[in-house]
């Protein structure tokens, strides 16, 4: 198994009960700890903040925003109290005053800046799950504002998801230690495979039940794709034509005397045994094989050309043999092919060590074919949500990939010899103003990765391995010429 860290979900969790100047709750910390155990029993990175000062609060908030880059998926929970001023959400703090109206907006939290900010970053998928909108805040008759929380504005990737709709306050309690809408929350948020539209119209559904029709909770959402939580892990199903078994395919059924012997074949690990495997599709009537069986099959083709089957790898670079795969318009063992490149076999998403680099070349020219197209408008659907997490994108019309390296030349004594030489070090290596040289080894690439290269071409050979780019679809710009000049890095490769 790839050493793969398959967490790529953060969650912020704020939970204020003790507030100094408002009225105090009982049970915002409560649902605060209950949801922030769920998400890490989800496998999210946590930040868990309670009874936090706005001075704590905003610190998190920063610290979180600024390391969502790093993640797919970005949660940020509150419970407590908040108003709405001015059009405008506040989430107050512990020490928040709320005496005025400039003390409420200075030391609260905005969250329509939060929001902002968030989709600012390299986080595909953003929500906001706010169980705001309790009891009064206020002590007496003073109020500043309303506890009855606007609309917002959802930008592309993000759902914002209210306890209350507009209008509507919500309580502290009423299901067991939690609010009625964090325990609706809790009831539904570790069914697998639940796109995140159900999970949100369950809840909606027990909340308005429980509260006796007095409560409805509210969302607004321009996701992209569809999103489930599942056991730490992102789902973006997109619709996929394919069973679940074919897509988590180390759970694929062997039932059928047939095909079945041939995926086991494939997964032998002997060449022999594979070429053999092969042979018999080859020979196969394939009309009476089901979709997803032959995607299944197309999957075990790539992993068998990648672990050395030479007969498989041949496969995979003729044309006219693919071809005659391709059934009204669609190609299901391409389809399979590609699929596997870029997901394992628990249908996750290969953040590091995507599969095939030596077959992309040949692969990615087939997007031209009429017969092989649809196969690649399929795969760039898929990555879609990880788009962030590429270089090089497989489509119908792929881009090339430009990379900026800024450089010095520096004189260095080569081992064993007495002359100097000019070395080309390299500074930094930029995709759209993103390093891709590090020097946190958590980032870096886990397998050996040289940090000097006798041309050119070899580092881009190198770089085009690391990130799957087609090597006639990747342009190395120099600030100088290299000329015979051996490179170095100044830093090793991060993973996106």
């Amino acid at each position: 198994m790839e050493g793969v860290r398959y967490s790529k979900g953060a969650a912020l969790v704020i939970g204020i009960n003790e507030y100094e100047n408002a009225v105090q709750l009982t049970k915002a910390v409560n649902d605060a700890n209950s949801i922030a155990e769920a998400f890490n029993k989800l496998n999210f990175d946590l930040h868990l903040v309670l009874d936090a000062n706005i001075d704590e609060c905003d610190s998190v908030i920063e610290s979180f925003i600024a390391a969502l880059d790093s993640y797919d998926v970005g949660v940020f929970y509150f419970a407590g109290h908040g108003v709405e001023i001015d059009g405008k959400n506040y989430l107050l703090a512990k020490n928040t005053p709320i005496e005025s109206k400039a003390g409420l907006l200075r030391y609260s939290i905005n969250l329509q800046d939060i929001v902002t900010n968030i989709h600012k970053t390299g986080c595909c998928t953003n929500i906001f799950i706010i169980d705001a909108c309790r009891d009064n805040p206020y002590p007496d008759t003073r109020t500043i504002g309303s506890t009855n929380l606007a609309p917002m504005f959802a930008p592309k990737g993000t759902i914002i998801a209210y306890s209350t709709s507009p209008g509507e306050r919500a309580k502290d309690g009423g299901m067991g230690n939690n609010s009625i809408y964090t325990g609706a929350l809790l009831k539904y948020i570790h069914e697998p495979g639940l796109p995140i539209e159900e999970f949100f119209k369950r809840v909606r559904s027990s909340v308005y039940t429980l509260s006796k029709q007095q409560q409805t909770s509210w969302e607004h959402t321009s996701l992209i794709g569809n999103f489930s939580f599942n056991s730490g892990q992102l789902i973006h199903s997109l619709g996929l034509p394919y069973d679940p078994t074919a897509i988590k395919d180390k759970d694929f059924d062997y039932s059928d005397p047939m095909v079945g012997e041939i995926v086991k074949k494939f997964k032998s690990y002997n060449y022999y045994t594979q070429n053999s495997a092969l042979d018999d599709f080859k020979r196969l009537q394939t009309a009476p094989l089901s979709d997803s069986q032959i995607f299944v099959i197309g999957r075990n083709i790539l992993q068998a050309a990648v672990g050395g089957c030479w007969q498989c790898q041949s496969f995979i670079r003729n044309r006219e043999l693919l071809e005659k795969y391709s059934i009204s318009g669609n190609n299901h063992l391409l389809n399979g092919i590609l699929f596997e490149i870029y997901f394992d076999s628990e249908g996750h998403f290969r953040y590091r060590n995507k599969k095939g680099y030596d077959l992309i070349d040949s692969i990615i020219e087939y997007h031209n074919c009429d017969k092989l197209k649809s196969s690649f408008a399929f795969i760039n659907k898929i990555l879609l949500p990880f788009s962030n997490r590429l270089l090089f994108h497989p489509s119908e019309t792929p881009l090339s990939v430009s990379i900026n390296i800024l450089t010095h030349i520096k004189k260095e004594k080569e081992m064993w010899e007495d002359a100097e030489t000019d070395v080309c070090y390299i500074e930094s290596i930029k995709y759209n103003n993103v390093d891709l040289l590090v020097n946190d080894e958590e980032d870096c690439v886990e397998y050996y990765v040289p940090k000097t290269y006798d041309s050119e071409d070899e580092l881009k050979n190198k770089i085009c391995e690391i990130y799957t780019i087609p090597y006639r679809y990747l342009t190395l710009a120099f600030d100088v010429a290299v000329g015979d000049n051996r490179i170095k890095l100044g830093g090793k490769f991060r993973y996106l």
